[in-house]
């Protein structure tokens, strides 16, 4: 922990791939610290209510703009009118849609916000897993730290269709995006996506597959083999 204390102030002064590289490593790093925290304590990460400002914003729900963080929000302190069970199919498409086709939205919002309307339980399963592969194919390497390894680590990609995307997206990413994002799929996977996952982890860091679905052991491979690569650019 104190050596990725150490890269982020050497970071700002080094040229700019580097840079992104090294902060990459730092939030994946504080990620996977903060979940062996809660994991120590004896207790689990609770789920937040999910969606993000555009949604809501059709579908009327109670929430105010400024609970929103990261793509998120929340209306646990407005109990005046409570969010619905279930967002209807067509008002989940069109928002969907909307974040598509708006040229006046950004390519970085759009993302966040298809990967929010993704990881909503209240939307319906196949429109999730649209939502979250439009999200992934807007999200660069270098913002996939930040915008969908943390719904990934919390497993709110859940069903098998969106673990699927997900872990298929992976392969065509750099190490410093494909490695986290595996880990966590390992993680919070079964039966052949999981074999699948160790396989890949394996085959990049030159490990044995005898590992197996240890996630202990997983990451500190990952977080290792991301160190050397950086110390090597």
């Amino acid at each position: 922990m104190h050596r990725l204390l150490i890269l982020a102030f050497l970071a700002p002064y080094m040229k700019t791939k580097t840079s992104r590289l090294f902060i990459g490593i730092l939030i994946m790093g504080a990620i996977l610290l903060g979940f062996q925290i809660v994991r120590n304590s004896g207790s689990s990460p609770s789920k937040p209510e999910q969606g993000n400002e555009q949604l809501r914003a059709v579908i009327k729900p109670a929430a105010s703009s400024q609970d929103r963080t990261k793509g998120r929000t929340s209306s646990r302190n407005d109990q005046s009118r409570p969010r619905p069970a279930t967002v209807d199919p067509e008002l989940a498409d069109a928002e969907i849609s909307r974040l598509l086709s708006d040229e006046k939205v950004p390519v970085l919002q759009a993302a966040q916000g298809l990967l929010a309307i993704a990881a909503d339980s209240r939307v319906d399963a196949k429109i999730r897993a649209d939502a979250l592969q439009h999200g992934l194919n807007l999200t660069s390497d270098e913002d996939y730290a930040e915008l969908a390894l943390p719904e990934l680590e919390a497993n709110y990609f859940d069903s098998p269709e969106m673990q699927r995307i997900a872990l298929d997206d992976g392969y065509n990413r750099d190490d410093l995006a494909k490695l986290p994002s595996t880990l966590a799929l390992m993680k919070h996977t079964s039966g052949e996506i999981q074999q699948e996952a160790i396989e890949l982890l394996a085959f990049i860091t030159n490990e044995d597959e005898s590992i197996g679905a240890n996630y202990d052991k997983w990451s500190s491979i990952v977080t290792e083999h991301l160190l050397q690569n950086a110390d090597e650019e």
